[in-house]
């Protein structure tokens, strides 16, 4: 009986002052909603917003707006024969992503993809690529987002 009441003593007063007891559950989310980037062999201008997330959740639909311009600044569309893919990696972990969703052209210049997923909360290096139609990657850009 003895011990089991110093193992209660302890166990309280280790307990009480416990970084544990400080942490923060859920991550602060850094990830920017909207950022400004460019297809530099295309002379392709892009901004990208989610309209949903990004969260690190394969339980959820991260949705990503992509809004290419030409150097006027006015809506242009992908190259003929070609597509807009989205990928992503975990640097930290070494592993990529959940689903990286598909692209649909909204209207000239607009696309959306609303089935991104990713395996969980963290730093994520994102990166759209356009495709040729031999899916061979004409222009990229990437960004680093934590959420």
């Amino acid at each position: 009986m003895r011990q089991y009441f110093y193992f209660l003593l302890l166990l309280g007063i280790c307990g009480c002052d416990s970084p544990m007891n400080n942490r923060v559950n859920e991550p602060q989310n850094k990830a920017q909603q909207s950022i400004s980037l460019r297809f530099e062999s295309l002379a392709l201008n892009i901004k990208t917003v989610w309209l949903a997330g990004p969260e690190g959740s394969i339980n959820f639909n991260n949705k990503l707006l992509v809004i290419l311009t030409n150097e006027q600044g006015d809506l242009t569309d992908l190259p003929n024969d070609t597509t807009l893919q989205f990928y992503s990696t975990m640097p930290s972990m070494g592993h990529p992503m959940d689903d990286a969703g598909t692209f649909v052209r909204m209207a000239k210049g607009l696309y959306l993809n609303d089935t991104i997923k990713y395996n969980m909360p963290g730093d994520w290096l994102n990166e759209l690529w356009i495709l040729d139609q031999n899916f061979q990657t004409v222009d990229a850009v990437r960004w680093l987002e934590f959420f």
